[in-house]
């Protein structure tokens, strides 16, 4: 897992962040789609073995296992996983978390 550094543009309503900004050089979005982890509970748990995966949090607080560690995180953050990283989210606040997440790179594509 990397964590990716962004900009997030705050204010006393809240931040406003960018994404897909800076990703054009590393290929096509895929498969976008935004999900929500309810407190204690796990999403995700698995990998995909044949491309990466970028997570933004939006909202929320989770501790994200990846292969055999764990870190917790607090809105937003934005984060990458390798082909073939195992990933998992457990939300933590008392309300559910929520994320957006894609694809822009299938293993063994530039």
């Amino acid at each position: 897992m990397r964590i990716i550094p962004f900009d997030d543009h705050r204010d006393r309503r809240g931040y406003v962040v960018n994404p897909f900004e800076g990703v054009g050089d590393t290929g096509d979005i895929q498969r976008c789609h935004a999900f929500s982890v309810a407190p204690g509970c796990i999403r995700g748990d698995h990998s995909h073995p044949d491309r990466n995966e970028k997570v933004l949090l939006l909202a929320g607080s989770v501790e994200v296992g990846a292969d055999g560690g764990s870190r917790t995180f607090r809105a937003p953050a934005f984060l990458e996983f390798d082909p073939g990283e195992h990933h998992s989210f457990r939300g933590l606040d008392d309300t559910p978390a929520v994320l957006i997440c894609w694809s822009d790179r299938r293993l063994g594509e530039p």
